[in-house]
């Protein structure tokens, strides 16, 4: 399954582990196909540096 990010923070690294976060949470496999080539799923993740 490919990932990718909507909107960059502009720091690669930040990206790079929203996207393992997503992956380590939401780890979805599909008992069957979906039919589609694609589907679109957005999870909103803020970062601070409090």
């Amino acid at each position: 399954m490919n990932r990718s990010v909507a909107k960059s923070s502009g720091l690669d690294r930040i990206d790079e582990k929203a996207v393992a976060l997503v992956q380590r949470v939401f780890p979805m496999q599909f008992a069957r196909s979906l039919d589609r080539a694609q589907t679109v799923m957005r999870s909103p993740i803020t970062y601070s540096r409090e």
